[in-house]
């Protein structure tokens, strides 16, 4: 056992670190003169203060790594030059590394079997007579030197993580954690100037009391980029089909998503970039199209890339199934992460990173038992049941609804660009103690007297204000109420709409149109048949006739209305939704009754034109009639008059008797 030290070893014993070389030097000599015979074993062990395995291993060590094998903590600090190891032996090396899609140990271990067998070899399609870099395997069979013992010393040649990372991986997961940051702000965009679509699984389960099995939401949702703010997001469960498929959020549910922000907020004047995915939250080229023939250079579209599962080598994957670029969404992929938490709490959970607890399968297992009772009880029976997930309709959707407005008022956060932007604001109170907060909005609507005190009081202590941040929820309000915004044309959504959304529907011979969309809601949906034309006027439908509808589900208040089957896809416009009233609100009924009685006076008026002679000619009978009896009166009252004036002569003047009689057998006047 020789310990000879050559400059380049001298060079990296002194890299070492000072506490790392103070013991080397010590178990260096030591062992040094253990192997010239000048000490005994134990006189060795007992001053390296050793014990008998611990030397052992020592001597070992140092049999198999030189002196690198006294170094303590050894991490492959401090090898021979250059290792002793030849530059295409080193590369091999990172091939056998690479080859591994796990771990760096098997390649040793294959390392060293391709050692001892000594034979030539194939690994990866490429044919060696020997291990590159030690042709005619000198030394052989004992292990070279700069191997290392269990190759920690070749450990320091293996590939970097990000290659590493790459191949075993993705080139999108390398890049996220060790690729080259991409640094942004949002100083400098204004409001609508560029909103980004995701859609993210809840890691939670919930129930529809018309399903057999328990139910997992998944979410579209829309991040105005300037604000932070999720201004708006629809949500869907993952629905078993009839041959146990499963149906998820689709191209389909990111137009209706895109058609509801396009008919609630519109577009910048001084134009949008929508941000969309390569996946569910994708944006179809013939919609594109339909955007930019209506608005030109004022929309534009950026997708977010797809290296997710893209290898490091190229040819070594097609591109299906990435998973998008992590570094392009990171405002909704951190977003994600605060809605993972804040609903933590909530019942159902189904873990973090598939992790799911193992009280997830009791749960499962209880409510789908309740469920599977839904055919022979009622549903009010059923809903009396006490489930351990949430109901869909009535529990989840209003509480996600919560949640979601609760990160978007939120004003403890640490969002990127608030401060450059002045998106801070200033709260006060009367009283140190108090925890009665006013925010500056509020405090100019109060009464001068109140207001000054507020503010003398903040100039008097400074316990009495506070520096705030604005919420997203305030930003995002602020640029909608300050901001030009341009109204997207209801033409131009119905066109995006139509394609292979719309379903044939009839409308009832009442003028309702009525159906079921368990998507939607439970129970009946019904629309008026009176549309909203795109030029302002409206239009009662056919009674009776089949029309192509689409009803969003992430904006149900409207439904829009194509023509059938005659003129297919023409837009005609918009339906509104029955409103239903209380039987106990007089004034509602009212007014349902008002507009029952317009809408029939509207269904009939074109039976009452057509039949409208019937209408003058029975006008005219009744007039007629009216006038033959009206005359009639006149004349009777006519006659009783003259008859009445007669017989008070005849009272008078007896005498004239006869005359008067002959007088009246005389008259025109009829018989009575």
């Amino acid at each position: 056992m020789t310990l000879a030290l050559q400059q380049p070893d001298n060079d990296a014993i002194s890299g070492l670190p000072p506490k790392w070389r103070t013991e080397f030097n010590s178990r260096f000599l030591t062992m040094q003169q253990f192997g010239n015979g000048q000490l005994t074993k134990l006189e060795a062990m007992e001053r390296m203060h050793v014990s008998r395995a611990t030397f052992d291993r020592l001597v070992t060590k140092v049999k198999e790594m030189g002196w690198a094998g006294l170094v303590p903590q050894y991490k492959g600090v401090g090898a021979p030059a250059a290792d002793g190891l030849p530059a295409e032996f080193i590369s091999f090396w990172k091939v056998l590394v690479e080859g591994n899609q796990r771990k760096t140990a098997p390649a040793y271990r294959l390392l060293i079997r391709l050692w001892r067998t000594r034979q030539p070899f194939e690994f990866q399609e490429v044919k060696y007579k020997s291990i590159p870099g030690f042709e005619g395997w000198p030394g052989w069979p004992n292990i070279p030197s700069g191997w290392g013992g269990k190759g920690r010393n070749l450990y320091r040649h293996q590939p970097k993580k990000l290659a590493l990372t790459a191949l075993r991986q993705g080139l999108g997961r390398a890049r996220d954690l060790y690729g080259p940051k991409s640094i942004s702000t949002r100083v400098g965009l204004w409001h609508m100037s560029h909103v980004q679509f995701d859609d993210v699984w809840l890691d939670l389960k919930a129930h529809l009391l018309d399903s057999k099995k328990l139910v997992r939401p998944q979410q579209l949702g829309a991040l105005e980029l300037l604000s932070g703010s999720r201004f708006a997001y629809g949500m869907k469960p993952q629905l078993w089909r009839a041959d146990g498929t499963r149906e998820s959020l689709n191209e389909g549910d990111m137009r209706f998503l895109f058609a509801s922000v396009l008919l609630q907020h519109g577009i910048s004047a001084r134009g949008t970039t929508f941000i969309v995915e390569h996946g569910t939250a994708a944006i179809r080229r013939d919609v594109r199209e339909i955007m930019q023939r209506a608005f030109g250079d004022l929309v534009k579209f950026e997708d977010s890339g797809m290296l997710g599962d893209l290898q490091a080598i190229t040819g070594m994957g097609d591109g299906r199934g990435g998973k998008g670029n992590p570094m392009h969404k990171a405002h909704l992929e951190s977003l994600h992460n605060l809605i993972h938490n804040e609903m933590a709490f909530l019942p159902g959970q189904t873990g973090h990173d598939r992790d799911a607890p193992e009280f997830l399968g009791v749960i499962e297992r209880h409510d789908e038992k309740l469920l599977s009772l839904a055919k022979r009880l009622p549903l009010d029976v059923m809903k009396l049941f006490r489930f351990r997930t949430f109901e869909w309709h009535t529990q989840l959707v209003p509480l996600v609804a919560g949640v979601l407005d609760m990160i978007n008022k939120r004003d403890d956060h640490d969002l990127e660009g608030w401060a450059a932007l002045g998106f801070l604001t200033r709260q006060y109170r009367l009283m140190p103690e108090s925890n009665e907060w006013v925010n500056e909005d509020r405090l100019l609507a109060l009464p001068a007297p109140t207001r000054n005190a507020f503010l003398a009081m903040a100039d008097e202590d400074q316990r009495c204000w506070q520096p705030r941040r604005l919420s997203p929820h305030d930003v995002f309000t602020r640029g909608a109420a300050t901001s030009e915004m341009i109204k997207v044309p209801e033409s131009v959504i119905a066109e995006i709409l139509y394609q292979d959304l719309a379903k044939p529907r009839k409308l009832g011979h009442d003028g309702v149109f009525s159906f079921e969309d368990r998507e939607i809601g439970a129970g009946e949906h019904t629309f008026d048949g009176l549309v909203t034309c795109p030029d302002g006027r409206e239009m009662r439908l056919q009674d009776g006739e089949t029309y192509e509808t689409v009803l969003n589900p992430f904006d149900p208040k409207k439904l829009w209305v194509y023509s059938g089957t005659r003129q297919r896809g023409a837009f005609l416009g918009l339906a509104s939704p029955v409103q239903r009233h209380c039987r106990a609100d007089a004034d509602a009924s009212k007014d349902a009754f008002k507009r029952s009685a317009k809408a029939l006076a509207e269904r009939l008026a074109p039976t009452r034109r057509r039949n409208a002679h019937l209408t003058t000619n029975e006008t005219a009978r009744n007039k007629h009639n009216t006038r033959v009896l009206t005359d009639h009166e006149q004349a009777k009252a006519d006659f009783t008059r003259r008859a009445t004036s007669l017989l008070n002569a005849s009272t008078a003047d007896h005498a004239n008797n006869t005359t008067a009689n002959t007088d009246h057998e005389n008259t025109n006047e009829p018989d009575w």
